[in-house]
């Protein structure tokens, strides 16, 4: 249902996740119903969108004035945007004990899979700055530690488990930067330590091994290098650091834009990171197999962070990759020119 349910939805499916929770994730539960309850949440959470951002605001408000899918004659109105925007972070908050739950059981793979999926869509899909979003935020911390011990081999077996916690990781690192470039005067969602320590773990997933969809949300993580500052920012000066990150890069967006790059050019994000004599250049577009990976802004931060470690380290960590004469030139656009490639 969530595949093909407006985001008008969100606000009836509060009552149904407290239903499935109820009746599917009680410790009695089989372990296959428990998570096939969690995955349904998470791919709820995922096809509803939310985030605060235009484009979900957007989707709003044109689901507000949509045609119903079933007859409403004499039924009370459509949600507002807002009605739906509230119950969309009501949802994510809800979810957070669950999907923390989840991550952590040691009953079955699928259900921490399912479980740090959860929780990487929980803080991609609330506003920040919502009371929800405060709520979430506050418990960031002890969802990191869950996602930690899913990404490491000694506490988790399951190489699909740990692709997905890295692909949760990434999501929850993107929402931070996305959330401060809303807010820029709010205090940062994560610390500067945190969010060091979040790059590293991410760099340290890959290469992914077991599930390839998740490059995309992990590179969008490593996409807040383009903006980060204090104990973060110098990363991009470590090789052993920018090298695996600039492939998962250079792979996200070859896999986002199919091709040479198309669309917007950067502005903002990153402007300070571009390459000597480098100039403002197309960015891939998102394509539908993206949209529920990406969200607003992470594809400037991605190339930005791109440019940054290029910058710092030299073109080689990108020379190095065995590109295609195609793929050479999208990433040569992307850096300014094929010049910065050469």
């Amino acid at each position: 249902m969530a595949k093909v349910a407006p985001p008008a939805w969100a606000v009836d499916t509060l009552a149904l996740a407290h239903g499935l929770s109820a009746a599917f994730c009680a410790p009695a539960s089989p372990p296959g119903d428990h998570a096939q309850a969690v995955g349904a949440m998470a791919e709820t959470l995922s096809r509803l969108g939310g985030g605060g951002g235009a484009a979900a605001a957007a989707a709003a408000a044109a689901a507000a004035a949509a045609v119903p899918l079933v007859p409403t004659d004499g039924a009370p109105p459509p949600p507002s945007p807002a009605a739906i925007a509230d119950a969309l972070d009501t949802l994510c908050r809800g979810c957070l004990p669950l999907a923390m739950a989840a991550a952590s059981s040691s009953v079955s793979s699928s259900l921490r899979r399912n479980g740090v999926y959860l929780l990487g869509m929980v803080f991609a899909r609330v506003r920040p700055h919502s009371p929800a979003g405060h709520a979430a935020w506050a418990a960031a911390t002890d969802a990191l530690r869950v996602l930690q011990a899913r990404l490491e081999p000694a506490t988790e077996a399951a190489a699909a488990v740990r692709d997905n916690a890295a692909g949760a990781l990434g999501r929850v690192v993107a929402a931070a930067a996305a959330g401060a470039a809303a807010d820029a005067a709010a205090p940062p969602l994560l610390s500067p330590a945190t969010a060091r320590s979040a790059a590293l773990l991410l760099v340290a997933a890959l290469p992914l091994s077991a599930d390839p969809d998740e490059l995309l949300p992990v590179a969008a993580g490593l996409g807040a290098l383009a903006v980060a500052t204090d104990g973060a920012a110098d990363l991009v000066h470590v090789p052993a650091v920018a090298a695996p990150a600039a492939e998962a890069l250079v792979r996200a967006l070859l896999a986002v834009g199919g091709g040479a790059p198309g669309g917007a050019a950067v502005g903002g994000v990153g402007a300070a990171a571009l390459l000597p004599g480098a100039k403002a250049c197309p960015l891939p577009a998102a394509g539908a197999a993206a949209s529920d990976a990406l969200r607003e802004g992470d594809v400037p931060r991605m190339v930005s962070a791109l440019r940054r470690i290029v910058g710092a380290c030299g073109v080689e960590v990108v020379t190095r990759l065995g590109l295609r004469a195609d793929e050479q030139r999208a990433v040569e656009a992307w850096l300014g020119g094929p010049q910065e490639c050469r």
